[in-house]
C-alpha cells in the first residue's frame, strides 16, 4: 500500500464508511426489518437534512444537488460516495481520484465486515450521472 493510500485510509476515505457502519449497526439493532436502502437513506437525512451541518457554498451547492434531483441512497456505499462528493468534493467526474477512493471506501466496509457488491460503483456514478450532474452545470 503506497503512502497516499494509507494516509486516505486514516482521513475522510476512512472516516466516512467507518462512520457510516456504525450509524447502519445503530439503525439494524433498532429494527431489523430496516433495508439497507432505508437504512442508507436515513442516515442520509440525519445526517444532511435534519442534522443541519456545518457546510461551506461549495459543499452546500453539492448536497442541494443530490435534493433537487430526489438522489436516494439505496445501500451504504451510496451513502459514502454521496458524503465523499459532498464533504470531499471528489465526484465521478473526478476520474481517477473518485474511482481510487471509492476502492478505499470499498476495502474499508470490507474490513468492517460489510460486502459492498461489485456493481455498486458503477450503479452510483450512472445514477449521479443521470440525475445530480445536472443540476450542477
Amino acid at each position: 500500500m503506497g503512502i497516499v493510500n494509507w494516509l486516505q485510509k486514516r482521513g475522510l476515505a476512512g472516516m466516512i464508511p467507518r462512520n457510516a457502519y456504525e450509524q447502519y449497526n445503530k439503525w439494524r439493532r433498532k429494527d431489523s426489518s430496516f433495508s439497507e436502502g432505508d437504512i442508507a437513506q436515513g442516515i442520509f437525512t440525519l445526517r444532511y437534512i435534519m442534522g443541519n451541518p456545518i457546510l461551506n457554498q461549495e459543499e452546500r451547492t453539492r448536497l442541494n444537488g443530490y435534493i433537487a434531483s430526489d438522489f436516494e441512497c439505496t445501500t451504504l456505499m451510496d451513502f459514502c460516495l454521496t458524503s465523499l462528493d459532498i464533504e470531499g468534493e471528489i465526484d465521478p467526474s473526478d476520474g481517477n481520484a473518485f474511482f481510487n477512493t471509492a476502492k478505499i471506501i470499498n476495502e474499508e466496509l470490507d474490513r468492517l465486515g460489510f460486502k459492498v457488491g461489485k456493481d455498486h460503483v458503477n450503479s452510483f456514478v450512472n445514477r449521479w450521472d443521470q440525475q445530480v450532474r445536472t443540476f450542477r452545470s
